[in-house]
C-alpha cells in the first residue's frame, strides 16, 4: 500500500475562460483592431475614399458582418467599393528568411464575402515586425482596375 499523507501533490491549473487568452490571443486581437483602424483610417485620409474598420470584424459569423476593413456603403463607383481581409503572419524558412505563405482559405473567404455586396477582394499581408503592407488580389480584379484607370486617364475625343 502506498503511503500519501506526505506526498505532494501539483496544484490544479486555472484554465481561463477566455479563448485564447493563455497563448496572448486578446493581445494579438488588440493588434489586429489597432491595424485595422489605422488601415481604414490611412485609405481614408489619403484617397479620400471612406474606409471603416468592421465591428466585431473577428465575429462576423455570429452578426453577418464580412471582411476587416471596407469602403463605406455610400461608395458608388464600382472599382472604389472594397473588402479588405487582414493578416499579420510570420513565416521563415530554413535559411531564417522571412517567407510569403497564403493559405487558399484565406484568399477564398476575401473573395466570398466580398461578393456579397459586390465589392472587391484583397487581402492585406504584412509581416510581424515590419511597416510594409502587401495587397493581394485575383488578377482579373488587378486587369479590370488597370483598364479602369487607362479610360479614366484617357482624354475624350
Amino acid at each position: 500500500m502506498v503511503e500519501t499523507a506526505n506526498m505532494a501533490f501539483p496544484k490544479p491549473v486555472k484554465r481561463s475562460k477566455t479563448p485564447g487568452a493563455r497563448s496572448g490571443g486578446n493581445k494579438y486581437k488588440a493588434r489586429a483592431t489597432r491595424d485595422e483602424s489605422k488601415i481604414a483610417r490611412r485609405l481614408t485620409d489619403t484617397t479620400g475614399i471612406p474606409f471603416e474598420r468592421v465591428p466585431m470584424s473577428g465575429a462576423r459569423k455570429n452578426v453577418g458582418l464580412d471582411g476587416d476593413v471596407r469602403s463605406r456603403d455610400t461608395v458608388q463607383d464600382w472599382f472604389l467599393r472594397w473588402l479588405l481581409e487582414l493578416k499579420n503572419k510570420e513565416i521563415t524558412n530554413a535559411r531564417g528568411e522571412k517567407q510569403v505563405t497564403f493559405a487558399l482559405g484565406w484568399l477564398e473567404q476575401t473573395i466570398r464575402e466580398a461578393s456579397h455586396d459586390r465589392r472587391l477582394p484583397a487581402l492585406v499581408y504584412r509581416y510581424t515586425g515590419d511597416s510594409r503592407l502587401w495587397v493581394v488580389t485575383e488578377f482579373d480584379t488587378f486587369e479590370r482596375l488597370l483598364t479602369e484607370l487607362n479610360t479614366l486617364s484617357t482624354p475624350p475625343n
